[in-house]
């Protein structure tokens, strides 16, 4: 009998050992919530700033055992800057994979049509990582505008209404590199053959569409400004 306790002891602990691992690896690790919630980890942010956050954003079920993990298996040096979602139910390990890899989630910036450089700076900066004066400058720089083939005068033209994904920390100059891309291929996709037709080069219409979008809001009057 004590010979079988002896040998039975080794067995639970190691059951027990088994069952803690389990529970700080892969056991669910969310606060109550349903779905997705989303965080954002600034540049420069250590593993305490990472799990502030993730408390703050209402996703950490316990601290503690994130901390523990990522303390034991070094990951928690390794965490990556930018917005991520995690969804409800999501273990220790998933939360860890996805920042020490830099799995980010895109973020949707919307343009919104008939609008103000100022009200795409402010856009902008609501939802990604720089300030509305950062994209205000990017949309003056002439430098930029030459880069993209675009008038100097006439940047912010290209901005095409159109919602856009991004990664959080992407920048100004950037951003605004990929809308350009965007409707350089819309152009030529759906606008070119028309444009010729009418003797206007790519840079005339944008400038008859900046026009009577400052002159109206309204989409019957447009084509009447036209």
């Amino acid at each position: 009998m004590r010979t079988k306790l002896l040998f039975l002891i080794p067995l639970a602990l190691v059951a027990l050992i088994g069952l803690a691992g389990f529970y700080v690896v892969l056991a669910p690790n969310t606060a109550l919530y349903t779905g997705v919630r989303g965080v954002k980890i600034p540049r420069g942010a250590g593993f305490g700033a990472a799990l502030d956050s993730l408390e703050a954003a209402g996703i950490l079920g316990s601290r503690r055992t994130l901390d523990l993990l990522g303390g034991a298996t070094g990951w928690g040096g390794q965490i990556k800057a930018g917005y991520y979602e995690f969804g409800a139910g999501a273990s220790n390990y998933a939360m860890l994979n996805t920042l020490r890899k830099g799995l980010q989630t895109p973020i949707k910036l919307t343009i919104p049509p008939g609008t103000r450089p100022e009200v795409v700076a402010a856009v902008a900066g609501k939802v990604m990582a720089f300030e509305p004066e950062d994209m205000a400058r990017a949309l003056a720089d002439t430098a930029l505008a030459r880069e993209l083939g675009a008038d100097p005068q006439r940047l912010f033209g290209y901005m095409m209404p159109e919602t856009y994904a991004f990664y959080w920390l992407t920048d100004a100059p950037d951003v605004i590199r990929k809308i350009k891309g965007s409707f350089d291929g819309y152009y030529d996709r759906e606008l070119k053959d028309g444009a010729a037709a009418r003797n206007l080069t790519k840079e005339e219409l944008v400038a008859l569409a900046s026009i009577v979008e400052w002159e109206t809001d309204l989409p019957e009057e447009k084509p009447v400004v036209a």
